[in-house]
Formats: structure tokens, C-alpha cells, sequence
């Protein structure tokens, strides 16, 4: 009777340890990384009331009479499965999906967890602000190659720290890859509007190497006296553009100096342009070979609208800088639009793809603002040199009832109606017209239709644009052009930077196969791209790599589709300051710099154990090893510990609450049984002693 009382109470005991441990789940449900734990249960040692016999002649055998003597506790255990991860955006709060835990130090011994509710301290090391423990890792050695998948790290694990004031060093760009297609069938014909502007070509020549001596002895007489060099500054030039009806420019001063050719005296002005903010990227000065002599010529970058060139002398005589470059003192030279007037010859407007010959026909159809279409055609006489004024008779023979003509404010196209005869009204705006110009080239048997004008977005030329770095970190705008030649599948490209011709390399031919496919890609004089920038840093030499041996240039097509083509890529960066941080699935924490380049500074470090469940809780969710875990193991997240470090997340608590509410009733119906078997022990013992009575 007396043991069934120890054995209700073993139960009770038991079962309470049990609830114990269930409401230390439930009670961490919102726990991050918490990991539940169950009991397991086992009888304690029978007692035998007689052993068992063998058999004997007749008699079988026999079993042993035994009775348990209750339960106890065969072990805790913690269950190791992954909880959920939940997201929070921030980029410190890290989860370990799979294997692996987390190491902290309190600066003398190590401890593992799976919270990884991380933050940057003001020093940049990372921890665990609940506790003020560091988070481990390895530290990125800093040997140049913190490329990606060549990042070699510290093998000793140390406390990490980021450097929060860090920069990126400016680099030069040394390769440029270009990728896009250029239209094999050369673009479509432009359409006109009633904002399409005509205009000369912004280009003045006057300067050729014969005239030399002459510029430079009269630049040096106007200092007072014969070869007295005269003040710096004294001859200026004013240059205004005027871009999208918006007006800009500055004031360059010729260098009185002794120019040995057309190029040093090109390269003088250039620089001073390129100094001057407002004229930077829009205008330079080049050396081109014009009617067999090389000629000084001023040309628009930005095909802008106007180029006003003023020279301005500071009131003395005449100075013959202002001649020789094609310009008059005091005066206005307009290189654009604005300059077009009556029988300005076809040929010379900056709208024409190509140069017109005799028997040529272009064609044109457009639309009225009733959507009426009409049409015509022009057939270029070059005896009579037609002029802009017999192409607008044309359309307005075409068209009917109005005149064609230009706004010499900013060489706009204008349609205006004719009144009715009689009618006091005056001549009425047409606007909302369109009108497409087509080409009838007479020297072919195939009488090709092609583009006769060409409009802002020019169909047989194609340019993009993309900057580029010097050593101090220095942008330069890079610009490729690509121009269709009269050799099948075979385009003419050019560059500049900051709108100079570069030193070496900036021309040559691109060729493609039949099928579309990039053939060869060359410079003319085999050189690498070269420029020598104005502000002391070294020379920037660009590579354009091509894919493989055969010359391929990947990412560049012709196909009859239109032409875009972007850098793909450019090495080159300006120095950076850093701005944002971003930790990997292998633990890498990478800095963010707002020139674009990124570095690993360090990295999260993973801890496996042969046996997780021997670890010892020291609270804080945090473990410590033990004999029983085994030794520790860390290494790189997903490739050496196979487990991932998951950032803006964080791991769940992996309680069930349904599976722990069901384990409670289980467990006090448990615990209710052996206390009822308790009382029923002490009611039958009570009746026992009642009987004496």
C-alpha cells in the first residue's frame, strides 16, 4: 500500500516537471530564435516479488512477479528544428537559415546563439545591443583583390568592426564595354514638324598653317610696339549658345603666344573652353582637313540651336586673330539656324544626311492637321545650285494655300496660310503639320529610297555617351559615334572626351558579318584610346575589349531594328564616401560607396557542433560549449557550414502552441491520475486501520 503512495507521487513529481517545461515554451513563444524543449519519461526500477523458474519435466516455466516503482525523468531535450523567419527591413537583424550559429564574445570567452538581432555601435563593431556582446568573424584583408569570389579573409576570428569614416579610392578607367544594336537599315526617314528647325552647320574656318606667321606676328605687335608681346587677354571671344531656347555661354582670351602649328593653337583653345563651365561639352575648336588645307574650324557638340561668336578687343584696333578665325570684331557670327535665310544652298544646311548630286530626288509626304495628306518631289539641279527657298516652293506647291518659310528669330519651319483675296485677315500659323523627306539617289540603278534631310535624331549616325575617370578621380565625358559608311556592314566610329579629340585611338571601323553579328572592331592607328586630361593627372588609356580572339565585341549587333547602344560597362570610379552597408548569404559585409563601388570589409562567421543539444544555457538565449557539444567548428556561411545568413530577418520562436496547449491537458490529466492514486492509497490504508476498531 505504501509503495503505490511513492508511486502516485513519482507521477505527480514527473508530470510536474513536465508542465514545467511546457510553460517555459509557451512562455518564450515570442522569443526570437527560441528553441522548445520536450521531456521524455521512464519507469524507475521494478521491484520483484519472485523470479521466474525454468521449465522442469511437466512443469513449463514460469515468470517473474514484478512491480514498478513509478516514473522519473529520462531526459530534457532541446528540439533544434528551424523556426521561421520573419521579415524586418533592417539590414543589422540577421537569421541563420539552416545550420550554424552565431558567435558573440564578452571579451573573454566565446558564446554561440541563433538571435541574431544585430546593430553598428558608434565604434562600427557589431553586436548584440541586449547584451553588449560582439559579434565574431574574419576581417577582409586588405591585399587589392577585394574583387567578387576573390576576397581573401583573416583565418583568425575577431571582433568586427567596420570602418564607418572609410573611402573609396578614385580609379582610373581603364576599359570601356559597349553593347546594342546598330540599325542595319540605317534608321528611318525623320518626321518634321512645325518645330523642326534648319540651320547651317555650326562651323567657322579660317585658320590654316600657312597663316601662322602671320597670326603670330601680329599677335605680338598689338602689345604697343613691333614684336612687343601684348598683355594676355587682349583678344577675347565671346561665345553664346543658345540649346532647347535656352541661352548660355562665356569669354575665352586667345593666348598671345608663338604657335608652331594649327594644333597647338586648337589645344590652347580648347582648354580654356573646357575651363569655362558654361562652354564645357557644347563647343570645341578642331583641326580637319578642309578643301585640301588644315583649316581651324569651331563646331557645335550639343547641336544647339544657335552659336554666337563675338570679338571683343577691349576697344583697340582691329585685332587679326578676328579674321583669321572667321570672325568679325564687335560683330555677331551666327552658326546656326537663326543665319538661314533665302537661297541658302541645300547642301550647305547642318540638315543634310549627305550631299546631294545632280538628277537626286527628294521626295516628301506629310499629313495637314485634318489629317489630308499631301506629297511632292524636288529634283536636284546642281547647275542652278537649288537653294532652301526651291524645296520650301515645292511643299508649298504640294500642300496648297500656304507659304513656307523660316522664323529668323530661331530658324523654326513655318507653314503660314494664305489669306483669300479681298479678305482683311492676315496670313494664319498652320501648326500640328508633319512631313517625312525621302531620297532618290540618280548615280544608282537601284533607285534607293533613303533619308535626304536629317533630323535631331540623325537615322545614319548613332552616338552614345558615358563618363569616364582619371587617376584623381575626375569625370570625363566619353562620347562614341557611329556612322553608317557606303562599304556594306561596315560603320565609321569616332570618339571625344569633354568634346576633344583624344590623343590616340578615337577613330576607326566597326564591321559585321551577314548575319548581324560584330566581325571586327579597330581603331584606325591601333592604339588604345588615350587622353591627356587638363587638370595633372595622368594620361587615361581605355580599353574597348572584345570577347574572344575572333574580334567579337560582345553585345554588339546590326540588325534591322533601331539603333541603341549603351556602355555596358566602365571601370573607372571618382573617390566615394561610404554610404550604406549590406551583409551576403556567406556572411559578407559590403560597403556601399556613393560612387558606385563596393567593398567587403569583413565577414559573419557560422558555429556548428557535433552534438547542438549539449550546449548549455547561460540565458539570454545565448549557449556555451560543453563536453557533451563537442568541439566547435566555424567557417563561411554556405559553403563551409551549410547554412545561410539571411539579413533583414529574423528566426521565430519553433513552439507550436497548439502541439504545447495539447501536451498541457495531457499532461494534467497525468498529473491528476497520480494524485488520485495518491488519495485512493490513503483511503484504502484508512480503511485498513478501521478495521481495528
Amino acid at each position: 500500500m505504501i509503495d503505490s503512495i511513492y508511486i502516485g507521487i513519482t507521477g505527480v513529481q514527473s508530470h510536474q516537471e513536465r508542465l514545467t517545461v511546457i510553460g517555459n515554451n509557451v512562455a518564450n513563444i515570442n522569443t526570437t530564435a527560441f528553441k522548445g524543449s520536450r521531456v521524455a519519461f521512464s519507469e524507475v526500477m521494478s521491484q520483484t516479488i519472485s523470479e521466474g523458474t525454468a521449465p522442469r519435466g511437466q512443469i513449463a516455466a514460469t515468470n517473474p512477479k514484478q512491480t514498478g516503482l513509478g516514473v522519473g525523468i529520462a531526459s530534457i531535450d532541446r528540439i533544434q528544428t528551424q523556426g521561421s523567419l520573419q521579415l524586418t527591413g533592417i539590414d543589422t537583424d540577421l537569421a541563420v537559415q539552416g545550420d550554424g550559429m552565431f558567435v558573440v564574445s564578452d571579451g573573454t570567452r566565446d558564446l554561440y546563439t541563433r538571435d541574431g538581432t544585430f546593430a553598428f555601435d558608434t565604434g562600427g563593431r557589431l553586436v548584440d545591443p541586449s547584451t553588449g556582446l560582439v559579434v565574431k568573424g574574419n576581417i577582409a584583408r586588405d591585399d587589392g583583390t577585394n574583387a567578387l569570389n576573390e576576397i581573401s579573409f583573416e583565418a583568425e576570428l575577431k571582433e568586427l568592426i567596420v570602418p564607418l569614416n572609410r573611402e573609396s579610392e578614385a580609379r582610373a578607367t581603364t576599359q570601356v564595354q559597349l553593347a546594342g544594336n546598330l540599325d542595319a537599315a540605317g534608321g528611318s526617314a525623320p518626321v518634321w514638324s512645325e518645330d523642326t528647325i534648319f540651320g547651317q552647320p555650326a562651323r567657322h574656318e579660317g585658320l590654316n598653317e600657312g597663316e601662322l606667321a602671320n597670326l603670330n606676328t601680329q599677335l605680338a605687335s598689338t602689345g604697343g610696339g613691333t614684336g612687343t608681346p601684348a598683355s594676355p587677354g587682349a583678344a577675347k571671344l565671346s561665345i553664346t549658345i543658345v540649346e532647347d531656347r535656352n541661352t548660355t555661354g562665356g569669354t575665352i582670351s586667345v593666348p598671345i603666344k608663338d604657335y608652331t602649328d594649327v594644333a597647338e593653337l586648337r589645344d590652347e583653345l580648347n582648354a580654356l573652353i573646357y575651363a569655362d563651365d558654361s562652354l564645357k561639352g557644347k563647343v570645341l575648336f578642331t583641326r580637319e582637313l578642309v578643301d585640301g588645307s588644315s583649316s581651324l574650324v569651331l563646331r557645335s557638340i550639343t547641336g544647339g540651336e544657335n552659336i554666337n561668336v563675338t570679338v571683343d578687343d577691349g576697344g583697340t584696333s582691329e585685332l587679326p586673330i578676328s579674321s583669321l578665325l572667321g570672325f568679325t570684331k564687335g560683330g555677331t557670327e551666327v552658326g546656326a539656324a537663326a543665319a538661314i535665310g533665302a537661297g541658302v544652298e541645300l547642301n550647305i544646311l547642318a540638315n543634310v544626311g549627305e550631299a546631294l548630286t545632280d538628277g537626286d530626288t527628294i521626295r516628301f509626304t506629310g499629313v495637314k492637321p485634318s489629317g489630308e495628306r499631301f506629297d511632292g518631289e524636288l529634283i536636284f539641279e546642281g547647275t542652278t545650285r537649288d537653294s532652301i527657298d526651291d524645296l520650301f516652293a515645292a511643299v508649298e506647291d504640294a500642300y496648297g494655300g500656304v507659304t513656307a518659310g523660316i522664323d529668323p528669330n530661331n530658324g523654326r519651319l513655318v507653314l503660314t496660310k494664305i489669306p483669300e483675296e479681298g479678305s482683311n485677315e492676315s496670313g494664319e500659323r498652320i501648326v500640328g503639320f508633319d512631313v517625312t523627306f525621302s531620297l532618290l539617289d540618280a548615280q544608282t540603278s537601284v533607285r534607293e529610297e533613303r533619308s535626304a534631310l536629317v533630323g535631331p535624331d540623325a537615322p545614319f549616325s548613332f552616338s552614345t555617351n558615358t563618363q569616364v575617370f582619371d587617376e584623381q578621380g575626375e569625370s570625363h565625358s566619353l562620347t562614341f559615334t557611329f556612322t553608317k559608311g557606303l562599304v556594306e556592314n561596315e560603320w565609321q566610329w569616332s570618339s571625344t572626351i569633354d568634346g576633344l579629340t583624344p590623343d590616340g585611338g578615337n577613330v576607326g571601323t566597326v564591321t559585321f558579318l551577314p548575319d548581324g553579328t560584330i566581325d571586327t572592331f579597330q581603331a584606325t592607328d591601333g592604339q588604345n584610346l588615350t587622353m591627356s586630361p587638363t587638370n595633372g593627372a595622368g594620361a587615361i588609356t581605355v580599353d574597348i575589349p572584345v570577347s574572344d580572339p575572333s574580334g567579337r565585341l560582345g553585345g554588339l549587333t546590326q540588325f534591322v531594328a533601331p539603333s541603341s547602344i549603351a556602355v555596358r560597362d566602365q571601370d573607372g570610379r571618382a573617390s566615394g564616401n561610404l554610404v550604406s552597408m549590406s551583409i551576403e548569404q556567406n556572411g559578407h559585409i559590403r560597403g556601399l560607396f556613393d560612387n558606385g563601388d563596393s567593398q567587403v570589409f569583413a565577414r559573419v562567421a557560422l558555429a556548428i557542433f557535433d552534438n547542438a543539444g549539449g550546449l548549455r544555457q547561460e540565458g539570454s538565449n545565448l549557449f556555451a560549449e560543453t563536453i557533451s557539444s563537442g568541439t566547435v567548428r566555424t567557417g563561411e556561411a554556405t559553403t563551409e557550414i551549410q547554412g545561410a545568413v539571411r539579413s533583414g530577418h529574423i528566426e521565430l520562436s519553433n513552439v507550436d502552441l497548439a502541439e504545447e496547449f495539447t501536451s498541457m491537458i495531457v499532461t494534467q490529466r497525468g498529473f491528476q491520475a497520480s494524485a488520485r492514486t495518491i488519495t485512493t492509497s490513503d483511503e484504502l490504508m484508512s480503511e485498513l486501520v478501521n478495521l481495528k476498531r
